[in-house]
């Protein structure tokens, strides 16, 4: 998607909608509680999905429960080899 894309997702919110676009390949999820499907999600394609999260702020700290939740991502989907792209 790109710029374009973020122009057409920022142009659906809702004006009281706070908006951070960083372009493509950069995304975070902030969420109140920590959840499974948050974990599937950063753990999806390695992190190098266009949906995939970089980095998960979550106001939880159940830290033992989310370890379990990545520790059964990585069986599901083990991680690939991360490298740079130029």
């Amino acid at each position: 998607g790109g710029a374009p894309a973020l122009a057409a997702i920022r142009a659906r919110l809702p004006p009281d909608v706070a908006w951070l676009g960083f372009g493509p390949r950069f995304g975070v999820s902030v969420v109140h509680t920590l959840t499974e499907a948050t974990i599937e999600d950063h753990a999806l394609y390695d992190g190098h999905g266009c949906m995939s999260p970089a980095a998960v702020f979550a106001r939880s700290h159940d830290l033992d429960r989310a370890a379990a939740w990545m520790e059964a991502a990585e069986q599901r989907w083990p991680r690939g080899a991360v490298g740079c792209r130029a």
